[in-house]
């Protein structure tokens, strides 16, 4: 019998609650059980449902192994990964011990408009992402975590606005370091500025990593964006990147250590 305060940390958006036996994929002794009475949508939806739990695992296995400092959330529209994460932050006990750390989510959370707005060329895909703001960074679903949420920072804008110079000076300045950063960036030059910022602020320390679509490929350039960040953090940092384990269908789960 799972453990409810375990069982919670696998639910999926309400969207999914439809479906039979969404949280969980049956098997008998590891054959997995005929899908055959879901129709074609749930079975999509059900077999969706196993990135939710991969993330929720992998939630609790860098909890368990923290290093410390912020954590850090980069494409973090709905809040679902960035809440796991603070979930198991908790069952963890680490909120007592890491009493500084904060929890950033950066995202345009519905606003293609924001600041300066996209690149022209990737306007459209921008387009695609237009929510009201309650929607896209619920704030509301922040309450169950208790005095937890007062350590989030939702970061609303384009990384290349909110990702600054100001806010570099600030993590140098308040001696701040990440102790785990989760990439959803969905197109390769998101991807590519993230790298270079975290470049910038990273300390010589070990440092989780988590990277959404490392292995899609239909994204065959986040591989390689990933490969040369891995080699300046090895120059600049002596900072050895070691693969853990995939992260749902197509992410990948990295610790960076000192050698």
């Amino acid at each position: 019998m799972v453990p409810k305060v375990i069982r919670k940390l696998y639910r999926v958006p309400r969207r999914l609650r439809h479906v039979r036996d969404y949280r969980v994929i049956h098997d008998d002794y590891g054959v997995l059980r005929s899908v055959s009475h879901l129709s074609p949508e749930q079975r999509m939806i059900t077999a969706s449902a196993r990135n939710y739990r991969a993330r929720s695992e992998i939630a609790l296995d860098v909890a368990s192994n923290y290093p410390g400092g912020d954590y850090f959330e980069f494409g973090a529209g709905s809040l679902n990964t960035f809440r796991t994460f603070i979930a198991a932050f908790d069952l963890n006990g680490l909120a007592a011990r890491f009493t500084d750390t904060r929890f950033y989510a950066f995202d345009i959370f519905g606003n293609p408009d924001h600041g300066r707005g996209p690149p022209v060329e990737d306007r459209t895909y921008f387009e695609h992402w237009r929510n009201p703001f309650d929607v896209a960074a619920p704030l509301a679903s922040l309450e169950p975590y208790g005095a937890l949420k007062d350590r989030c920072v939702i970061v609303q804008g384009y990384f290349q606005d909110t990702l600054s110079d100001d806010f570099k000076a600030m993590m140098r300045r308040e001696d701040r370091k990440i102790g785990f950063a989760f990439l959803d960036c969905n197109i390769a030059s998101s991807y590519k500025f993230v790298f270079d910022f975290l470049l910038e602020v990273m300390r010589p320390e070990r440092m989780f990593i988590e990277i959404d679509e490392y292995f899609e490929e239909h994204k065959p350039a986040i591989h390689p964006l990933y490969q040369e960040f891995a080699a300046k953090a090895k120059q600049r940092y002596n900072l050895d990147s070691l693969y853990m384990r995939n992260a749902g269908a197509y992410g990948a789960l990295f610790c960076l250590m000192p050698t």
